[in-house]
């Protein structure tokens, strides 16, 4: 089976242990484009009556349409979801609870959660063989997560990262510049 979905127009890949950054960003994409993204909002609930015992016509419409988009924005979500991540939202019965349990389990939060990031981007290690732009991506992407927990790792301690993980040979070489890294 293939680690990758296409909905309509989108080709992405499916939610897994190590990729939650793009996933997001990418599904944050598709259910805007879509006009899906209120589904998924903190303010995101059905309509309710004035009387519940008596809807009128209007409100029963509205109802109505919001359960359908509800059940597109819930199948865009569960379609892009590996077999093995599907367990997060288990139980969720709106598109808001699911992307509430996704966020929950896969964003680390508070200090363990920005010094367990901290930690990884600081300690990162290129493997034997390792393609140089694949490394430079996982350390943006947990710079990404730092700025996302409110922990930004700019300038000079990211220049650092950069600086103890290659050589300037190394990043010459490859026409690289090292001062192109810093982010002010």
């Amino acid at each position: 089976m293939s680690d990758e979905t296409s909905i309509r127009n989108y080709h992405m890949e499916l939610l897994k242990a190590h990729n939650w950054m793009p996933w997001k960003r990418q599904m944050l994409a598709v259910l805007m484009d879509l006009g899906l993204d209120s589904y998924i909002e903190e303010s995101a609930k059905r309509p309710e009556s004035n009387v519940p015992s008596k809807l009128t016509p209007e409100e029963l419409e509205a109802q109505s349409r919001w359960d359908k988009g509800d059940r597109k924005a819930r199948c865009r979500i569960e379609l892009c979801i590996s077999v093995a991540k599907m367990v997060h939202i288990m139980g969720a019965q709106t598109a808001r609870e699911m992307w509430e349990q996704l966020c929950t389990f896969k964003e680390s939060k508070g200090r363990l959660g920005v010094l367990a990031t901290r930690r990884a981007l600081f300690w990162a290690q290129a493997e034997e063989g390792f393609e140089m732009m694949e490394h430079i991506t996982k350390l943006r992407q947990l710079q990404e997560e730092l700025h996302i927990m409110g922990s930004v790792c700019q300038g000079f301690p990211y220049f650092s990262i950069f600086i103890s993980h290659f050589s300037l040979l190394y990043l010459c070489r490859y026409h690289i510049c090292p001062l192109s890294l810093i982010i002010f």
